[in-house]
């Protein structure tokens, strides 16, 4: 089951936590009182303005100015992009949805991909030339050197081209890139990491292209509307009620095991920052604004996000360099764009803070202002992406509160036109001019990798590795060559991020970076020993005890390449040395899965967590569940399990829970196993049916909620007796759950008794 959504979203473009299927324009009543909190004589009108007076509504940080750069038909519900090698602007547009309060027509091929440039050097966005049209709700976008990866109607396709033309059909990537759910509730992202695959968010999938043929491959689930990179290559995600997370290590370091058939715990990303948004408009056009402590009581504004949305790091080179690394965030729902500083401790746990206070880097007082989107831009500056829409939350979870609050100002008839891109300089230094990549040869993109501005510095690799396959004798001593004479140590990551694409990393370039004193450089090398045919020198050049702590997992990744006894005892080390770095069994575990020697258990001073998760690697077992899901059931309770399963699907529970109840993010509590699950059937109902509020002890242990859990008792896939029973048959023997069947007249008793109460549950009063 899905958690609470506290106020309108957008779309795909937005986290959303609630669950139900899309029936009519007020599905997202909860049987709550909906009580406007403030008259509407109070509230002050919404009009459509042009972009001159809409540009007086704003304010932004002092040393910062903010221009639009597109807007009108130039432009139409922009919702992501991605920028060529040429600085050219490939927009999505997703121009379907939520067109009137009922969601009319979604899923008509309205969408287009079209590509901006400014061809009179005024900054002005001027030319559109469309690429793709007929789509349905696109969300994602990254531009090849030959073609494009997108997705369109919940499908990734990757289709060539030549310049801005399409050649011959689109390939099929993945048919289920965004499956399930609904419009709130798919991947996007497509950013390309600085090792060569492309991430997304709200997904557990990653894609590259080797040998020519586009692969997918798991790795750890994130986010659920945006997603950014730092200059290290660690990645940055949210959902709709928080601002920030941050990966703690690079991507994929800690992924178990191929031997074993689990996932290790790995809960590998913070939370950075505090949640606070401080909009300058009242914000009562909220999905729940009506619930108490959603907004502030005095000013009637929203006091945390219920809406953040996408966001870049800043790695460009025309602000001041104490931004450099910051993030810019979005939260459309408070018509700002919020800025966080980032910091590392020695853990790599990202730690957040907020340098403008109670003040945000852009806010406005224009209710249309939906900022969805924000990137990098190959000239240095921030773009900002506004669908500039007033019906930004979903029909599915649309209730009878917020449609009058859309109605009643207008905000329902957009304009055919609306849709706007911002960009955001500062005022210490002049506008840098793009540099154009494709033609360049391969020693002027080596130079690009010096590159201030990241975003120039990964269009530089893309176009290296992409051509590095077809001439790597040509390509790979030009690359080693300059790593050698660079004194740049982010000219010498990307390098060494090139050479992966060959599949192999030289010894001396390694032994290299093992000495530089760069982290980022040193822990690269560590996660790339598995493509060089000496990792066994990492034991002659480093120590656990003279390592810096901040690559002790990328160390770890590394000696469980090597795999020998040696290796064994100096992660024995290691551990001792830092028990309370999180996920070294983890690293090394996933490091043997690369390793070629013998893996040696038989050291009786080798760390024995450590030794048991090695042995059962070694011996080729697999770590199993005590059943699998349904195992045993027969009759009625099979049959109303096997129901349950669609009701599962059906209600997107799997959101937040995940398909297999393991709960793919973190703050939101596994279903199996679970003793709430399993425990009494009556609360398990109270809890489905009114929510549930607060942390709560889950087997055992204390469990930190990220949300409340949203009550259901509106819910139309549960309306009836029978489907609320095998909704929770299911769940009460999925996975290890093992438990009694429930029949409909129990789920009418419970019913009847939850149907008096009309607030979310605590852990107190079920447990009383």
């Amino acid at each position: 089951m899905k958690r609470i959504l506290l106020s309108p979203l957008l779309g795909t473009l937005i986290a959303t936590l609630i669950s139900s299927s899309s029936i009519n324009a007020q599905q997202g009543d909860r049987g709550k009182k909906q009580i406007a909190p403030i008259p509407a004589s109070q509230i002050p009108p919404s009009p459509y303005l042009n972009i001159e007076e809409s540009m007086k509504t704003f304010q932004v940080a002092d040393g910062f100015k903010l221009e639009p750069i597109a807007h009108g038909a130039i432009t139409r519900m922009p919702v992501a992009l991605d920028f060529d090698s040429d600085g050219r602007a490939w927009i999505v547009e997703m121009r379907n949805y939520m067109r009137d309060l009922d969601g009319s027509g979604e899923n008509q091929p309205t969408g287009h991909i079209r590509v901006l440039e400014d061809t009179t050097g005024d900054g002005l966005l001027n030319k559109a030339t469309t690429f793709l049209d007929k789509l349905i709700l696109p969300r994602a976008i990254s531009v090849t050197p030959d073609g494009i990866l997108y997705c369109h109607q919940d499908q990734l396709f990757f289709i060539k081209r030549d310049g801005l033309k399409p050649i011959g059909k689109p390939q099929l990537i993945d048919k289920d890139y965004a499956k399930g759910g609904n419009a709130e509730h798919k991947a996007n992202g497509l950013l390309l990491g600085i090792d060569n695959w492309y991430y997304n968010a709200k997904s557990d999938a990653r894609y590259r292209r080797i040998n020519g043929k586009w692969t997918k491959q798991k790795t750890t689930y994130r986010g659920q509307w945006g997603i950014a990179k730092d200059n290290q290559g660690k990645l940055y995600s949210n959902n709709n009620s928080n601002l920030l997370f941050g990966d703690i290590q690079r991507p994929s370091l800690h992924y178990s095991h191929p031997k074993l058939n689990f996932k290790l715990k790995n809960k590998g990303k913070k939370r950075i920052g505090n949640n606070a948004v401080n909009p300058i408009r009242i914000t009562p056009g909220l999905n729940r604004a009506y619930q108490k402590g959603l907004l502030a009581p005095k000013t009637g504004k929203l006091k945390n996000t219920t809406s953040a949305a996408g966001m870049t790091i800043y790695r460009g080179d025309q602000f001041p360099e104490k931004y450099q690394g910051m993030a810019i965030v979005a939260s459309p729902c408070a018509n700002i764009v919020k800025l966080i500083e980032i910091k590392r401790d020695q853990q790599n746990n990202p730690i957040g803070s907020h340098p403008l206070g109670k003040k945000e880097l852009i806010a406005s007082t224009d209710e249309w202002f939906r900022p969805v989107n924000i990137y990098t831009a190959p000239d240095g500056s921030v773009w900002i992406l506004d669908i500039h829409f007033g019906l930004i939350q979903h029909k599915t979870y649309m209730t009878t509160y917020l449609r009058n609050q859309y109605s009643s100002r207008a905000l329902d008839k957009p304009p055919s036109t609306n849709g706007r891109i911002y960009r955001l300089t500062h005022n210490a230094k002049p506008l840098n001019k793009a540099p154009k990549l494709t033609n360049l040869t391969i020693k002027q993109l080596i130079n690009h990798l010096a590159h201030k501005n990241g975003t120039i510095r990964d269009k530089a690799q893309l176009l290296i590795t992409t051509k590095i396959n077809t001439n790597p004798k040509t390509i790979t001593p030009l690359l080693t060559s300059a790593f050698s004479a660079s004194k740049n140590p982010l000219q010498k990551l990307h390098i060494l991020w090139s050479l992966e694409a060959t599949g192999k990393i030289p010894t001396h370039i390694f032994q290299s970076a093992l000495k530089s004193k760069d982290i980022p450089l040193l822990s690269s090398a560590l996660e790339l020993a598995h493509l060089t045919p000496s990792p066994q020198t990492i034991l002659e050049i480093i120590t656990p005890d003279k390592l810096n702590q901040k690559a002790l997992n990328s160390y770890l990744y590394a000696l469980g390449v090597i795999n020998t006894n040696a290796s064994l005892i100096a992660a024995d080390k290691a551990i001792k040395l830092f028990p309370t770095n999180s996920f070294l069994h983890e690293a090394y575990l996933t490091g043997t899965s690369k390793a070629s020697s013998k893996i040696i258990t038989n050291n009786k001073n080798i760390n024995q967590k450590l030794a048991q998760l090695i042995t059962k690697a070694s011996n080729k077992q697999t770590i199993t569940i005590t059943k699998k899901s349904g195992q045993g059931l027969t009759g009625k309770h099979l049959q109303s399990f096997l129901r349950g399963k669609k009701i599962y699907s059906a209600t997107a529970c799997a959101s937040c829970h995940g398909e297999n109840g393991k709960a793919p993010a973190p703050g939101f509590p596994p279903l199996a196993p679970s003793d709430w699950v399993t425990g009494d059937p009556e609360r398990l109902t109270k809890v489905i049916l009114n929510g549930l509020t607060g942390n709560i002890t889950l087997n055992g242990n204390k469990f930190e909620t990220t949300l409340p859990m949203p009550p259901h008792i509106q819910n139309p896939n549960l309306a009836k007796d029978q489907n609320l029973a095998d909704l929770i048959n299911y769940i009460r023997n999925l996975g290890e759950n093992n438990a009694s069947h429930i029949t409909p007249q129990q789920i009418k008793t419970f019913r009847s008794l939850a149907e008096k109460r009309h607030a979310p549950w605590t852990e107190k009063e079920l447990r009383k």
